[in-house]
């Protein structure tokens, strides 16, 4: 156990320093989404912002073995859960469902549905209590993938992610 810990340890201070050290924000977004697969052992990821309209965008996803798509495109029940970006998004909490295609909740999601979602995971990347980005994870092969150990590393990471982010916008604006 303690050499588990200390290599998620050391994972972590290696992804951390990695987001860190990057001002472009296209190979930030790709880090990042790299990063998060990485560490939460996720099958898929998105990086989604929200607009002043109450829209959301998709600044960066990976699926499955497709490379990182930095390609930003407005959310849609086809392409993302909308009902639970827009619940993290309303209540800044971390949902995390372990069998996502069979909790009563979302049997009316058209995404979970379509796509199966078995493991999700998806958290506000807070700055000064205002959510600046929405990171959600998905592992579509198993149930209960995010463990309780991944999930703290990638709220750890989140806060790195809101730095890194606003840094790297305000470089490249």
């Amino acid at each position: 156990l303690h050499v588990a810990l200390d290599n998620d340890f050391q994972s972590f201070i290696k992804a951390s320093n990695s987001i860190a050290s990057e001002i472009n924000l296209e190979k930030l977004l790709s880090k990042l989404i790299s990063v998060l697969i990485e560490n939460a052992a996720a099958e898929n990821a998105f990086f989604i912002i929200p607009d002043p309209n109450g829209q959301f965008a998709i600044y960066a996803s990976k699926k499955g073995l497709e490379p990182v798509n930095t390609e930003q495109v407005y959310a849609s029940k086809r392409n993302l859960p909308l009902s639970i970006v827009q619940y993290v998004y309303r209540t800044r909490q971390v949902l995390l469902l372990n069998n996502a295609y069979n909790e009563a909740t979302y049997k009316n999601d058209h995404y979970i549905q379509t796509n199966q979602v078995r493991s999700l995971l998806c958290l506000p990347v807070l700055k000064n209590n205002a959510v600046q980005g929405i990171i959600l994870l998905e592992n579509n092969f198993l149930n209960q993938a995010f463990t309780h150990e991944r999930t703290e590393i990638v709220k750890l990471l989140a806060s790195q992610i809101a730095v890194s982010f606003e840094n790297a916008t305000l470089y490249n604006n």
